[in-house]
């Protein structure tokens, strides 16, 4: 069996060269950061006559997830002849920090005189702020990739992987 040589890349790969299939252990360490941000504004201008009146409406929503905690797994790789397939499953539990930030505001200008106002369209005064928590989350994870010896040195794959981050 010659490997990596410019010769033996071009051999095909039933010369007894396969490799065995393989079982391997994962543990480790994993981090994963989810940030959203939702901003929503609103303008009206009044359409009554004389009564020239405009208000402008405006919200922000921001989130952030930010996990950290201990990866468990394994992964089995099957081989047969040019063709192997890997199936993959993992699972990571720790804390997950999560923090929420609303913010929320109105205008309103008529007759020359502008008033603002706390809150805006979905934002009221009752829930704008800044939110925080810690909970203990679990993350799995799930894989399979499929793929093809062209030659020797020259694989191609293709796979999917689902990661649900509740």
């Amino acid at each position: 069996c010659i490997v990596g040589s410019l010769e033996g890349c071009a051999l095909g790969c039933n010369d007894g060269c396969d490799p065995p299939d393989r079982v391997d252990w994962i543990v480790g360490y994993r981090v994963l950061e989810l940030k959203d941000d939702l901003q929503i504004t609103d303008n009206r201008t009044s359409l009554i006559p004389g009564g020239s009146q405009t208000s402008s409406s405006g919200d922000s929503f921001s989130t952030k997830n930010r996990f950290s905690g201990l990866q468990l797994g394994v992964m089995y790789q099957a081989h047969y002849q040019r063709l192997w397939m890997e199936s993959m499953i993992r699972v990571a539990l720790g804390d997950n920090r999560q923090t929420a930030s609303i913010l929320g505001g109105t205008t309103i200008t008529g007759a020359g005189v502008t008033n603002n106002y706390t809150g805006g369209l979905l934002a009221q005064s009752s829930n704008i702020g800044n939110f925080e928590q810690n909970e203990f989350t679990m993350i799995p994870e799930l894989g399979l990739n499929f793929g093809v010896r062209i030659t020797r040195c020259l694989h191609a794959t293709i796979g999917y992987t689902v990661l649900y981050f509740p």
